[in-house]
């Protein structure tokens, strides 16, 4: 499941991209409920902390329940 970080108008961020995102991959026996979203090129979103963001998750076959933002 790609994660797209986007600009206020919606616009892909560039590096925050679904392309630039390293695909979450649970398996059918992987019993955790968190998993980390993470892109090619960026170990953190400190340059984001003032900004306005929307997320865009690309999924088909996924329920998504929640999301936060957090210190790993």
């Amino acid at each position: 499941m790609p994660v797209e970080m986007r600009d206020s108008h919606g616009n892909p961020l560039a590096e925050y991209t679904a392309d630039d995102c390293i695909p979450l991959k649970p398996d059918e026996n992987d019993k955790r409920t968190r998993f980390p979203v993470r892109w090619k090129n960026k170990s953190d979103l400190q340059e984001l902390m003032d900004r306005k963001v929307q997320l865009r998750f690309k999924y088909r076959v996924a329920t998504l329940y929640a999301y936060q933002f957090a210190d790993i």
